[in-house]
C-alpha cells in the first residue's frame, strides 16, 4: 500500500470560543413574518421568510434540478479500482479544526430577524432564520499567507491527480478524494475573493461564468468546475444519494463542512452524521402550514438520485429523520421546493466589519490583533450563547451524542464500509 501525503505542517491558530461570550444578550420580540404565497425555485431565503427577504433575491448557480436534466457522466473517471493507493489529508484536517466553528444542532425553530444597529434601520452580517443551524467556516481570520496556503495545497491535490489514476483507486478513496478535492477547491475560492456575501456572485476566471460552472482545474485533461466533480462525477458513479452531504457549497443553506478531512476508514460514519444533521433541520426540511418544504438541494439531485421524486425522497429522508421530520415525511402531506439560503457560511455574512484582523484566545480572552470583534459577529456569538443555554435548560443535550470517535487503523477495502 502507498500512503501519499499532501500538504505542509500548519501552526495551530487561536479559535473562537462561545465560553467567552458572557455578557447578556436581549432579543426583542416579534412575530415571525408570514409565508409567501408560493415557493421560488433555489431561492436565498425560506418562504416562511420571505417579508424579511432583501430586495435583491439570489438565485443558486444552476438549474440542474430539472427533470431528466442530469449531465452526462466524464468517461475519463469512471471508477475501475486496481490499486490500494490512499491518501493522507493532515493538512485539511488542520485546516477544518481550526476553522471550523459549530454552531450546534438545529432546535427546528427559525431565528428571529436580527435587530439593526443604532442609528440605522439596517442590520449587517446574517439575518436567515436558518443562521443559526450548521457550522461556519471563519473565512475573517485568514490572512494572505493563510489563503496562499489553502491555494497550494489544494494544487498539491491536483498535480498528485495528474501524477496517479484516481479511477485507479478504490472506490472509497475515490469518493473521499473527490469529496475532499471538491470542498478545498470551495474553501479556496471563497477564501480568494473574500469578503463576498454569496458565493454565487464569485467569478473566479473574469469572464462572467459563475463559481459553480467556472472550470477551475484540469485533471487527466478534463477541464473541471466544482459542479463537475459532484454530478458528473461522483453523483453518475456512486448509487448511494448519502454523498449529496460530502459537498460543501460554503452557504448557510447547504450541508455543513465537517471538521476532519473524509478518509476511507471515516467516510461512511462522517456522510451518514452530515445527513442526519441536514435532513433534521429546517435547513433540510421544514413545514409550512401542510406543506413539507425541503431543501432546493434535493431537486437538483433528483436526476441522479430520485428519479420517482416525491417517494424515493421521502424514503431517503426517513434513512436519517429523527421523530419530527419522520412525522412530517412519513405522511402524505404535498412536498414543495424550499427557497434556497445563498448567505456564506461564515461567522461574520460577508462583512468583516473590522478595522483589523482578529482573534480570539480560546484560553485567556485576550483579543490577538489589531482589529476589534464588529459587532454582527458578536451578534452571532450572543445569539449562539442564547441558544445554547436554551438547550441546557430544555436538557436538549440529555442523551444527544456529542461527538465521535473514529478509530482508524490501517484499513484495507475489505475493512471499511463501502459507500455504493
Amino acid at each position: 500500500m502507498y500512503l501519499i501525503a499532501v500538504g505542509h505542517i500548519m501552526k495551530n491558530l487561536l479559535v473562537i470560543s462561545i465560553a467567552l461570550v458572557l455578557a447578556a444578550c436581549t432579543t426583542a420580540p416579534g412575530d415571525e413574518p408570514a409565508p409567501a404565497d408560493a415557493p421560488v425555485p433555489m431561492q436565498t431565503t425560506t418562504p416562511q421568510a420571505a417579508e424579511a427577504a432583501p430586495a435583491i433575491v439570489r438565485r443558486i448557480d444552476t438549474q440542474s434540478w430539472r427533470e431528466g436534466d442530469a449531465l452526462a457522466p466524464i468517461e475519463a473517471f469512471r471508477p475501475a479500482p486496481v490499486t490500494q493507493t490512499r491518501f493522507d489529508y493532515g493538512l485539511w484536517d488542520d485546516i477544518l479544526g481550526d476553522m471550523i466553528f459549530h454552531m450546534g444542532p438545529s432546535l427546528r425553530k427559525r431565528a428571529s430577524a436580527p435587530l439593526a444597529g443604532t442609528g440605522t434601520n439596517i442590520s449587517s452580517g446574517h439575518d436567515s432564520p436558518y443562521r443559526m443551524e450548521g457550522n461556519r467556516f471563519m473565512f475573517s481570520q485568514l490572512d494572505d499567507n493563510l489563503v496562499s496556503l489553502l491555494t497550494e495545497y489544494r494544487q498539491d491535490l491536483e498535480r498528485i491527480a495528474n501524477e496517479i489514476s484516481i479511477p485507479a483507486l478504490p472506490r472509497n478513496e475515490q469518493l473521499v478524494f473527490w469529496l475532499n478535492f471538491h470542498n478545498v477547491l470551495m474553501t479556496e475560492q471563497i477564501a480568494v475573493h473574500y469578503p463576498v456575501e454569496f458565493p454565487s456572485q464569485i467569478r473566479p476566471n473574469g469572464d462572467g461564468v459563475p463559481l459553480n460552472e467556472a472550470k477551475l482545474v484540469t485533471i487527466d485533461g478534463e477541464a473541471l468546475s466544482l459542479r463537475d466533480i459532484r454530478e458528473r462525477i461522483v453523483y453518475a458513479y456512486w448509487d448511494d444519494p448519502v454523498v449529496i452531504y460530502g459537498f460543501w457549497r460554503g452557504t448557510v443553506g447547504g450541508p455543513g463542512l465537517q471538521s476532519v478531512a473524509y478518509r476511507r476508514g471515516n467516510v461512511s460514519d462522517e456522510l451518514d452524521a452530515g445527513a442526519e444533521e441536514f435532513v433534521n433541520s429546517l435547513r433540510g426540511v421544514n413545514q409550512d402550514g401542510r406543506n413539507v418544504y425541503v431543501s432546493a438541494l434535493y431537486y437538483e439531485a433528483a436526476p441522479y438520485f430520485f428519479p420517482d421524486f416525491k417517494p424515493d425522497l421521502r424514503r431517503h429522508l426517513l434513512r436519517f429523520a429523527d421523530t419530527d421530520v419522520r412525522d412530517l415525511v412519513s405522511g402524505n402531506r404535498p412536498i414543495r421546493q424550499d427557497r434556497f439560503e445563498e448567505r456564506v457560511a461564515d461567522l461574520a455574512g460577508g462583512n468583516t466589519g473590522s478595522s483589523g484582523r482578529y482573534l480570539i484566545d480560546g484560553v485567556t480572552g485576550d483579543v490577538v490583533g489589531d482589529g476589534e470583534i464588529p459587532p454582527n459577529v458578536m451578534r452571532m456569538l450572543r445569539e449562539l450563547d442564547q441558544k445554547l443555554e436554551t438547550m441546557r435548560r430544555q436538557n436538549i443535550f440529555e442523551g444527544r451524542r456529542r461527538g465521535r470517535v473514529i478509530i482508524e487503523d490501517e484499513v484495507t477495502e475489505e475493512d471499511a464500509p463501502e459507500i455504493d
